[in-house]
């Protein structure tokens, strides 16, 4: 069974009154408004959109963690493209020592596509290369491995969230995942034979 948390803060266009009349339509959905007042800054680590972003964000998660429902909870941006068979396929691979566990993010550039969660993706560390996923598959196979971070969509057990793991306001899911290794001995986990598409944007690609 799922339930759906749809977190809106400071849109200036009609985003609030689709989503209310999506959730009259729908009984699983619940609305969590919240303006931060920070001003929108688009694909960038400024301290401003960091702080928007997990501000918003642990809105959510308080209100998921106050309903206490659920075994695990799915993170998803609202400016992804998300293939409906996407979270059946994330339980289905998720390793069973996997707290955490994402898919690759990518984007449409110049003809080709590179590695889109560049920031907030590590191992050991480093970075996510925007190199296309056969760099990828030859570096570390096709079955699920290990990182540091992930960021954008993420499948979490329930129990870290209960047990108050939190968007970090400095680096969002970055600081999210390293708290939950760190603090919480989890194990976070990305697959490379899962893949989410950003749409391309005027002035990116």
């Amino acid at each position: 069974m799922l339930r759906l948390y749809l977190c809106e803060g400071d849109s200036a266009d009609n985003t609030l009154a689709e989503l209310q009349a999506w959730a009259v339509e729908d009984e699983r959905i619940t609305i969590v408004k919240h303006d931060t007042g920070i001003a929108h800054h688009a694909h960038s680590t400024r301290p401003e959109r960091m702080q928007a972003l997990s501000r918003n964000g642990n809105v959510g998660w308080d209100k998921i963690a106050a309903d206490n429902w659920g075994d695990m909870a799915w993170m998803i941006e609202s400016d992804l493209l998300i293939h409906p068979t996407l979270l059946r396929r994330m339980i289905e691979r998720r390793p069973a020592v996997a707290d955490i566990f994402a898919p690759m993010i990518w984007i449409a550039v110049n003809g080709g596509i590179r590695f889109y969660d560049l920031w907030a993706y590590r191992k050991n560390g480093e970075m996510f290369r925007p190199t296309p996923p056969a760099w990828y598959v030859a570096r570390y196979g096709d079955d699920p491995f290990e990182v540091d971070s992930v960021g954008s969509v993420v499948l979490f057990k329930m129990d870290l969230i209960r047990a108050g793991l939190r968007l970090s306001e400095e680096t969002c899911v970055l600081g999210m995942c390293n708290r939950a290794r760190e603090e919480m001995n989890a194990r976070v986990f990305v697959d490379p034979a899962l893949n989410v598409l950003h749409p391309t944007i005027e002035g990116i690609a």
